[in-house]
């Protein structure tokens, strides 16, 4: 891709003044990243690939391995800053020297005023991530997810910051925090710069990762810190917050938000709000649902008022769309959220005794056949002989109805 931007210009031309990774630190990469093992074969012979490390003992019966890793430096070009993507590729053949070989795929650019450029080599389609093309150079091309992911990897030492991101709080590489994200965090957000300077590295690599998450929580964020609050586990914390303002407490009240057992407030509040959620949920298929009512009364009515007794079962017809849910909910099954109120051709009832629900029974008006009678949990009551006995030697009495 041509360079179209004053940034992309300088970019292009940055990439003169750039330097091959230096040997030591390649080295220095190797010893941290790359697997460091030796080949135990069949006859119990330990074979080293790599002497002066710390090695794992491989059984195999392989006599070649080999395996990629990614990992990056971060550097400086004039007023710019340069993130640099390498490949590894690590080759093990028993009984020689391991070998290791960088080659590097991607570079990232930004500047103090939010400028960003890519760079990479040319990349075949494929679900893997891995697979560019190293006899090709690496030029401008536009962000996409593969790059996102890679650039998300081991900094090597030796970090080379820019003067923007020093004043800032960048004093080198932070353990499992992206370079990118942080890069960009900091031009655009100055909370981010905040977290960095406070230490709260583990709290920033949370928020870097939730941006939109900040927003919402960085007020209680504050309360918590001022209250010298110490969050064992920023995420359980931020589960806990958002629960919290769901259920409609006060998420500025350091009662709520800094409890003395993170976990088991955690708990307590997430579980508050998934049962609001569904209560929640509940209301709108409700709402939804009686849309349908007047065409359910149009065909149904003519059976509201039908009881089918022997004296101690009573089969009432279920006349309205919130007889349906309380059924549907007292009887733990589908016969409100399936909306059977809305089946043309079904009557739908229930067996009680003394008013206790029993079975819920579904009536074909078609063919004047019991199609289901389902207890709680669509299991099988005490009774279900003698309900569907009760509703057969009554048939008659809905077949009338139904002809009206």
């Amino acid at each position: 891709m041509r360079p179209r931007t004053v940034f992309q210009r300088r970019v292009t031309e940055a990439n003169n003044r750039l330097k091959p990774l230096p040997e030591a630190q390649e080295k220095w990469v190797q010893r941290k990243i790359a697997s460091h093992f030796s080949f135990r074969t069949k006859g119990h012979i330990n074979v080293c690939s790599e002497c002066g490390a710390r090695l794992e003992i491989h059984d195999t019966r392989k006599r070649i391995y080999s395996e990629k890793q990614v990992f990056s430096t971060l550097e400086t070009v004039d007023d710019l800053q340069v993130q640099r993507i390498y490949m590894l590729h690590s080759g093990y053949r028993r009984g020689y020297k391991a070998e290791h070989e960088a080659v590097e795929i991607i570079r990232r650019w930004y500047d103090g005023d939010g400028n960003f450029a890519v760079e990479a080599r040319y990349r075949e389609r494929s679900f893997y991530v891995d697979v560019f093309r190293y006899s090709t150079t690496i030029e401008l091309k536009k962000d996409c997810d593969v790059y996102r992911t890679l650039v998300d990897s081991y900094v090597a030492a030796g970090a080379k910051i820019l003067p923007y991101f020093r004043k800032r709080g960048v004093k080198g590489r932070f353990p499992n925090v992206s370079p990118d994200k942080l890069f960009n965090g900091l031009v655009t957000d100055p909370r981010i710069e905040t977290l960095l300077k406070s230490g709260k590295i583990k709290d920033l690599a949370y928020f870097l990762d939730h941006m939109t998450e900040l927003g919402k929580l960085w007020d209680s964020y504050k309360i918590a810190m001022r209250n010298g609050y110490c969050i064992s586990d920023i995420s359980l914390w931020a589960d806990l917050v958002q629960a919290l303002a769901y259920c409609g407490r006060d998420i500025h009240n350091a009662h709520y938000i800094c409890p003395d057992n993170l976990k088991e407030a955690h708990d307590y509040w997430t579980k508050r709000k998934a049962q609001a959620v569904e209560k929640e949920r509940g209301r709108k298929e409700l709402e939804r649902a009686m849309k349908r009512e007047a065409d359910f009364i149009r065909l149904k009515s003519k059976f509201f008022d039908l009881t089918i007794s022997d004296g101690t079962i009573d089969i009432v017809v279920l006349d309205s769309i919130r007889a349906f849910k309380e059924e549907g909910e007292t009887m733990h099954h589908c016969v409100f959220s399936n909306s059977y109120y809305d089946r043309p051709n079904s009557l739908v009832m229930s067996a009680r005794i003394k008013g206790k629900r029993i079975e819920t029974i579904e009536l074909s008006l078609t063919d004047m056949k019991i199609l289901q009678s389902r207890a709680v949990c669509n299991g099988t009551s005490e009774y279900h002989d003698r309900i569907i006995n009760l509703l057969n030697s009554n048939l008659h009495q809905i077949a009338r109805r139904n002809t009206v």
